[in-house]
């Protein structure tokens, strides 16, 4: 996604990433997964929290999703 962007705006454009997944996707993971992307802390935030926050914010988003065979 970051390396898509225009060489001219990629250093204005900071990026947020929210798991839908909260049960497997802890602090700790997301780390892990910033640093196996070599994703830039500066420009990449990573976010999970509790289940009821994160159904409220797919909500309000318009975002539908459900668990399947793979969680």
């Amino acid at each position: 996604l970051e390396a898509a962007l225009p060489a001219s705006i990629r250093d204005q454009v900071d990026f947020v990433l929210v798991s839908f997944d909260p049960e497997r996707d802890t602090p700790e993971v997301l780390a892990a997964y910033r640093a196996r992307q070599s994703l830039d802390p500066t420009r990449w935030c990573l976010l999970t929290g509790r289940p009821d926050d994160v159904r409220d914010l797919a909500a309000i988003l318009g975002i539908r999703y459900a668990k399947d065979a793979r969680g």
